[in-house]
């Protein structure tokens, strides 16, 4: 499965990049170096997007990171990563809060310790969804 969605990836990567070849430069004012980084940012940015779709955080982050450090010039795609982290952050503790649910379904008696940790994670989730409003609205 993760071969067909790496597969899937790299195609659409590919079509990106021969589309954003064959038309003129949409923003002559930009250096031909941040125009290559923000095309491999827009690829790395898929890559996170799948990744979160299959709801691997792990990859996800690892992926905005590499667009963070690759791509120093792409300030959109950079901006762009700045709005996915905060949803793979939102994405990642309401999972994990669901899951918490469901411990706290079944146990009998409740522990305090899932308390806690349910408490954490919607305070989390209420935090980057905060978080991201406030970032949509710089953009």
């Amino acid at each position: 499965m993760k071969t067909i969605s790496h597969l899937a990836v790299s195609l659409l990567t590919g079509l990106f990049v021969a589309a954003c070849g064959q038309q003129n430069n949409a923003h002559p004012d930009w250096s031909e170096a941040r125009t290559a980084m923000e095309a491999e940012g827009q690829v790395i940015l898929a890559k996170a997007r799948a990744a979160l779709a299959h709801q691997d955080f792990e990859t996800a982050r690892s992926e905005v990171g590499q667009l963070r450090n690759r791509c120093k010039l792409a300030y959109d795609a950079r901006n762009a990563g700045i709005l996915l982290l905060d949803s793979i952050e939102i994405a990642d503790a309401q999972s994990r809060l669901a899951e918490v649910n469901r411990q706290l379904d079944t146990a009998v008696p409740p522990s305090d310790s899932l308390h806690a940790l349910q408490e954490e994670l919607t305070m989390r989730v209420n935090f980057f969804k905060r978080k991201l409003a406030h970032d949509k609205g710089k953009q």
